[in-house]
């Protein structure tokens, strides 16, 4: 038995005998034991090491200081059980341990046994009280803790019962309701809630299991009447069998009106985005959280698509040559963001070309700006579709390029028509009527050239018809010709138009001066058409033709030469035909 115990016991009692006979029983019993025969040695002997046990006698003889007296001393700086151990049994004797804190009362006549349960006991209780002890100083710190929690938070708590009872409540409840403390421990949920009243709230909390949250949105009635929205967070607990609810509301007037604010806005924004004839899109997180109809547009997607697919699904539509470009510049704009709530910036724009999904190409220039959305940092990119500047720009360098091009081949074919000119000039000095006819030619073909779209290439049709007439004039009244002339307008190039004019000239000439001499009614007719194999120009008089002329060498010597020549020049032939008039077929080539 005596294994059992390493406590140890001070006996306080001036009968030495006693308290020896105490020792020995206690030591027989495995508790290690100290004596003391005054109140002044157990308070040294206390000071000295721990003591878990005092066994006190009453009456400590002629110390000036009682059992019951050096107790209360001992209690007041130690928490220590004590057990009255005394041979009195006197009422006076009891009634003096009433008021002092004990663990048990035993005769020293009532023998070994009673002695040690009632020491065991004691530790059983001191035990029992101790836990007790710390039970009660949790208990008490959790309702610190509670209160504290109740007075210092800064939304409405509320402690309701199942059936909505407030049974608790903090101050900021009562400020943002207007009531009482009082005045709202008398109300339920009806008197607060609107939305829940007493049925509904029950029913509410019986289906949700215990310990679990809610967080939702309601409204609460203040005392004037007047309704806020409020956003509550409860917690559904049983306690002792009892349910109750701990909830937390806060007053959201503020935040509901910067949501209406927003939302306004953001109503404003898309609806002027919607019509702001550019694409819009709004990038965040890699993600685009918004765009306009003119983006979805210039895209090729749906809006569900563009929202859904992503800034790297976007990247891989961009034309692989600009696609680096593209890359390190959105790379280096959302590198950006986190200064967006400092620094309003707006990045140069950025051309590249964008593959729809069908495989057309189309050209965008891309703004790109910092914005805050939704609270958070955003890129804003602005697209402007750009693919028809860029067919113009294309098409005006072209224009520009061929221009030069012209320009050059124009002063080449001048300076060669100009010695072609000259020669003529030198071939046939006594003819001015022909030389002013190519010099005509000449003027009339660049004239139209200028004047036409393509510089380089002129409709038949628009050069032959008033050259004819412009050579005509310049023989004057000297003979009455009809002349009638036919053309189909071919586009030729200005080489072709070129050598065709000046074969008409010298064909014209020839006939006004040789073929009509004696002739009543002298005519010419002209005409110019597409043949299988290209174009022919057809040439008749109804004039003496060649045989038996005396001018035969000047009809069909140097000037039929001179027109077999040119035909050449431009890849073609020359068909002469001679009796009754004279007729000449060039035929050339068209490219």
């Amino acid at each position: 038995m005596s294994s059992e115990h390493n406590q140890t016991i001070l006996i306080v009692d001036a009968d030495a005998d006693s308290a020896s006979t105490e020792s020995h029983i206690l030591k027989r019993n495995g508790f290690s034991v100290l004596i003391a025969d005054s109140a002044e040695t157990a308070f040294k002997a206390l000071e000295e090491g721990p003591i878990d046990l005092i066994l006190m006698d009453i009456d400590l003889g002629r110390d000036e200081m009682t059992g019951t007296e050096a107790a209360e001393i001992i209690l007041g700086q130690y928490d220590v059980p004590i057990v009255f151990f005394t041979d009195q049994t006197e009422k006076n004797m009891v009634e003096k341990v009433k008021g002092i804190t004990r663990y048990g009362y035993v005769l020293k006549s009532a023998g070994e046994f009673v002695l040690i349960e009632s020491i065991n006991m004691a530790f059983e209780l001191f035990k029992t009280h101790k836990i007790l002890q710390k039970e009660e100083l949790a208990l008490r710190e959790s309702e610190a803790l509670y209160r504290n929690l109740m007075e210092n938070s800064i939304d409405a708590v509320y402690l309701l019962s199942e059936e909505g009872k407030v049974l608790n409540t903090n101050q900021v409840a009562c400020s943002m309701l207007g009531y009482s403390q009082e005045e709202l421990l008398q109300r339920t949920i009806d008197d607060i809630d609107p939305n829940y009243p007493s049925g509904n709230f029950i029913s509410f909390w019986n289906d949700q299991p215990e310990g679990s949250t809610v967080l939702f949105e309601s409204v609460h009635r203040k005392k004037n009447g007047e309704i806020i929205p409020v956003e509550v967070n409860g917690i559904f607990f049983i306690l002792n069998g009892v349910k109750y609810l701990f909830g937390v509301a806060r007053d959201i007037s503020e935040r509901k009106e910067r949501e209406l604010e927003l939302s306004e806005k953001e109503q404003n924004f898309r609806m002027l985005a919607e019509n702001a004839g550019v694409g819009i899109t709004i990038i965040q997180n890699g993600d685009l959280q918004f765009v306009n109809s003119e983006a979805i547009r210039i895209s090729g997607f749906s809006r569900e698509e563009m929202l859904a697919c992503g800034m790297t699904k976007m990247i891989e539509h961009i034309h692989t040559d600009d696609r680096n470009t593209v890359v390190e510049t959105y790379e280096k704009q959302i590198g950006y963001l986190d200064s967006v709530r400092t620094e309003n910036k707006i990045f140069p724009p950025t051309a590249y070309r964008h593959i729809r999904d069908s495989g057309e190409v189309v050209w965008i220039e891309a703004y790109t700006s910092l914005v805050n959305f939704n609270g958070e940092p955003a890129l804003m990119v602005v697209h402007n579709d750009i693919s028809e500047r860029k067919r113009t720009e294309a098409k005006i360098e072209h224009l520009l390029a061929e221009k030069e091009l012209i320009l050059r081949e124009s002063h080449h074919r001048i300076k060669n028509n100009m010695d072609v000119i000259k020669t003529l000039i030198m071939l046939q000095p006594d003819s001015p009527e022909l030389t002013a006819g190519i010099v005509k030619s000449m003027m009339m073909l660049y004239d139209k050239l200028y004047r036409s779209e393509e510089f380089n290439a002129l409709g038949a049709g628009d050069f032959i018809p008033p050259l004819v007439k412009e050579i005509m004039n310049i023989f004057g009244a000297i003979l009455p010709v009809r002349v009638s002339v036919d053309v189909e307008n071919i586009v030729l190039d200005s080489k072709t138009l070129s050598s065709l004019g000046i074969v008409i000239n010298e064909l014209i000439s020839n006939s006004m001066k040789y073929a009509f001499e004696g002739k009543d009614d002298p005519a010419i007719t002209i005409g110019l058409s597409r043949s299988d194999d290209g174009g022919k120009l057809v040439y008749e008089d109804n004039g003496s033709g060649f045989s038996g002329s005396e001018k035969s060498d000047s009809h069909g010597g140097f000037g039929m030469k001179l027109v077999r020549m040119l035909a050449e020049h431009i890849g073609g032939s020359l068909e002469v035909e001679t009796g009754d008039g004279f007729k000449s077929i060039v035929r050339f080539g068209i490219t």
